[in-house]
């Protein structure tokens, strides 16, 4: 996490938790600290996205339920997106969907109303990680020794059926109908 930030107003320096207390009397605190440091560090200038188009500032109610819809989204072990399947997703691919959204935002309408565009980013970027995972996956597959095919195999290296072959080559092979006269050669033959 930075520990340094500035006000992009008076470009004041001072560590970025007095800033977040200065806004949230402390109450905000708390919920910030359950953010992964990777999405700390876009924090301040992913919530400018949100500043009304007058400048002032973001009132604290919605800077708090912001905070805390984002806490709950970056949490998840995955990105849900209506229509999609659902991605794995961690705290780093939060940190890059964030970081291209604030590179995005001269061509973002602003403000942002709500978290959508980003979990839309985010999906993106764990979609393409994931197919990258299934390709080395794939890839690896490939370079794996082959493993013969059992059904091809000789039948004399089974012993039930080598067995089988000997007994009929000893005795003869059974037939469809039982042979009477025959039986008795087989009993002695067992003998």
């Amino acid at each position: 996490m930075p520990r340094e930030g500035k006000c992009p107003r008076c470009l004041y320096k001072a560590s970025l938790i007095s800033f977040i207390e200065a806004a949230g009397d402390g109450k905000l605190i708390p919920v910030f600290q359950k953010l992964p440091a990777g999405v700390q560090a876009y924090y301040l200038s992913y919530m400018s996205l949100f500043r009304p188009k007058s400048g002032s500032a973001i009132q604290l109610d919605k800077v708090a339920r912001l905070t805390a819809d984002l806490v709950e989204l970056v949490t998840l072990p995955y990105v849900h997106v209506q229509g999609r399947v659902d991605r794995p997703c961690t705290s780093k691919t939060w940190a890059m969907a964030m970081e291209q959204m604030i590179e995005q935002a001269p061509g973002l309408t602003l403000p942002m109303k709500n978290h959508n565009y980003l979990k839309s980013i985010a999906w993106d970027v764990a979609d393409k990680a994931d197919r990258n995972a299934e390709k080395t996956h794939d890839s690896n597959a490939q370079h794996r020794r082959q493993q013969p095919d059992r059904s091809a195999a000789d039948p004399l290296l089974d012993p039930m059926e080598k067995a089988r072959r000997e007994w009929d080559k000893k005795h003869g092979a059974p037939s469809a109908t039982i042979d009477l006269k025959g039986l008795s050669k087989v009993v002695k033959g067992m003998e």
